[in-house]
């Protein structure tokens, strides 16, 4: 007598949380967060309102755990830059910027809508929360060994990087107007990648031309993105 297994049959209604994570994903970078409703997650996945609500309170905790799972992944990569002794302050800070660059790529459909399109004071303030809660500290880590090596003129490193990720965070403030006009955005981000050189005190050229083109086609996707949406 042949000795069948049995296959224990998944419920839709056991979703694991990553797995709605995933799936509420592809939601908001397919139709965008304002445009996806849970009723839309629920549908897709075939799980009740109550399975939803068993994982999250609501559409934003949903969100919140996405940008959970993204940051936590940078924040381990380049804690790995940090924590290299055979890597210098002037490096780091370089691999730092190329680390977030690369990271964005793969998921820049979703950072753009939720940080250039949505334009929600809640979902802003979580997003660039979570950003200072990850990442400065380990930013400030890297300026601080910049500048004890004099690569950087920077008395002060703690101060001088919450200024410019509060910097940062003003051009997802930029009026549409100005996202739909190529120029004047690439004038943005120039000044931007400028402002970084000069609070930083930087006494050689770190970044290089890579990182200076790396900005400048983050400011055309953004460009592209809002004229798509036209």
């Amino acid at each position: 007598m042949v000795n069948v297994k049995k296959v224990k049959k998944i419920n839709k209604s056991e979703l694991t949380r990553d797995e709605l994570l995933n799936i509420a994903e592809k939601s908001f970078v397919k139709k965008g967060y304002n445009q996806t409703s849970i009723n839309d997650i629920v549908k897709i996945v075939k799980v009740s309102k109550g399975g939803f609500y068993h994982h999250f309170s609501s559409k934003e905790e949903l969100l919140s755990g996405i940008l959970d799972r993204h940051l936590i992944g940078l924040k381990k990569s380049i804690q790995q830059i940090v924590d290299d002794k055979k890597i210098n302050g002037a490096e780091k800070l370089k691999l730092y910027f190329y680390q977030s660059w690369d990271f964005m790529r793969p998921k820049r459909m979703l950072f753009i809508d939720l940080f250039y399109n949505t334009r929600d004071p809640f979902i802003n303030d979580e997003l660039c929360a979570k950003i200072k809660k990850n990442l400065v500290p380990l930013f400030i880590k890297i300026v601080e060994q910049a500048a004890k090596e004099d690569a950087l003129d920077c008395p002060y490193p703690a101060e001088t990087v919450e200024l410019i990720i509060d910097a940062r965070t003003t051009l997802v403030k930029l009026p549409h107007k100005t996202l739909h006009d190529k120029e004047v955005l690439f004038r943005y981000f120039a000044a931007f990648k400028n402002l970084v050189d000069k609070s930083l005190g930087i006494k050689k050229e770190i970044f290089g031309k890579n990182i200076s083109e790396a900005i400048l086609k983050q400011a055309s996707f953004i460009n592209k993105y809002h004229k798509d949406k036209e």
